[in-house]
């Protein structure tokens, strides 16, 4: 796990998640009224994303420009105590250079408005996600097994159409792939780009977290389960 932060952590009860008002112009720049602590746990970067809109606010899905084969690229592990999401960007990038398949952020202002305390304000007026520069070719292609076996036949229909629709998006890249579903063994295998074959494997993660949540549903009531229930 990477560890960084815009002043030293103090031995304390860590401070609330403040949330950005819409008014505020600092909040509007990614810069909350104070500090809080950004902590963040290996996983994807759709993921990675949404926990930067819940803490600071600023949604990158709509601001920035994110390649889509770098979506279910995995985002390391990172703790930060700052008010600035942009101090956030900053540890990613540092941290991507020993992890060069997370891409670097690129934030850029034209006329940057500087507060001596809080840094710059002003919203960017471009942010962007650069991938890596090994080529598509240097990606090499991966083979991964996931097991089926607690997912329905009429629900894992449903999965595959879900990663269907999400390998369409990579299918005129070399980072696509497929699936090979073994009916004996309900065994999914998904071969292809590692970015393809990563998606298949948070689809299904999320898919099975999906189904557990739902509550049990109650079998029917009928004359022939109750005498059942009396033997």
């Amino acid at each position: 796990m990477a560890f960084g932060t815009s002043s030293p952590l103090r031995a304390q009860a860590p401070h609330a998640e403040t949330k950005p008002s819409p008014t505020n112009e600092f909040a509007a720049a990614g810069i909350l009224d104070s500090p809080v602590v950004f902590e963040w746990k290996s996983g994807y970067l759709t993921s990675f994303v949404d926990h930067i809109k819940e803490i600071f606010g600023v949604d990158l899905n709509q601001r920035a420009d994110i390649p889509g084969e770098m979506r279910y690229r995995r985002v390391p592990s990172m703790k930060i105590e700052t008010a600035n999401v942009w101090d956030v960007l900053d540890l990613y990038n540092s941290i991507s250079d020993d992890h060069p398949e997370s891409g670097k952020w690129a934030v850029k202002r034209v006329r940057p408005t500087l507060d001596v305390q809080k840094g710059f304000v002003s919203e960017p007026n471009a942010i962007f996600l650069v991938p890596s520069t090994k080529t598509d070719k240097e990606d090499s292609r991966s083979v991964r097994a996931f097991t089926l076996r607690d997912i329905p036949g009429e629900e894992q229909k449903q999965l595959f159409e879900l990663i269907k629709v999400e390998g369409d998006r990579l299918k005129d890249s070399l980072l696509g792939g497929d699936i090979h579903f073994h009916k004996e063994t309900e065994i999914c295998v998904a071969t292809g780009g590692k970015t393809y074959v990563e998606m298949v494997g948070s689809l299904i993660d999320a898919f099975r977290e999906g189904r557990q949540k739902l509550p049990s549903v109650a079998k029917p009531y009928s004359p022939k389960s109750r005498k059942q229930d009396e033997k």
